[in-house]
């Protein structure tokens, strides 16, 4: 938990990390789980050796090592300089490690490349409304809503965010 919102949330099959349970994403849509964490790998369309490479650390991101991860995905970035995956999760170990600077830079750039992608939508405004910045998160989930409707996590969060600010009718309405 970050100042009391969950924190990003990985995709797919369910695994321990550092306390947390974490999801590794299957494909590019988003689901929520304990930890709120979302990690992000490409569909088919990817080719074979950064396919190889981003599976690779992704499985080590999944086993703990971040480290290892952090390189495998800066070296997938020197081979695809806008591997939007790449960016997502190099900024959600940052976000684990509780570098929010870097998570907000790396969630940036990620949404440069797609500036539709949802968990990075959704990561980035539960760190703008924890470093202080509550109407931009506001932006940022409805931006996550926008992308993909159904995110019930984000209506959520949206909601309480809203009713947070005062504004309960809204945000009730966005819960239900």
């Amino acid at each position: 938990m970050t100042h009391g919102l969950p924190t990003p949330h990985p995709i797919g099959k369910r695994i321990a990390v550092g306390g947390c349970t974490a999801l590794l994403l299957v494909g590019v849509s988003a689901c929520s789980n304990n930890s709120g964490k979302a990690q992000a790998t490409p569909g088919p369309s990817a080719s074979g050796g950064t396919s190889a490479l981003l599976n690779q650390a992704l499985t080590d991101q999944a086993q703990g090592k971040n480290a290892q991860a952090k390189a495998e995905y800066q070296q997938l970035l020197a081979q695809d300089p806008n591997n939007k995956f790449a960016f997502y999760n190099l900024g959600a170990i940052a976000q684990i490690e509780k570098d929010n600077a870097l998570a907000i830079t790396y969630y940036n750039r990620t949404l440069a490349v797609d500036p539709k992608f949802n968990p990075a939508l959704y990561n980035l405004a539960i760190i703008t409304d924890a470093t202080g910045n509550p109407n931009g998160a506001v932006s940022l989930y409805r931006r996550a809503i926008a992308s993909n409707p159904t995110d019930a996590k984000a209506h959520y969060n949206l909601g309480l965010l809203l009713r947070r600010l005062g504004k309960v009718r809204d945000g009730v309405a966005e819960i239900n």
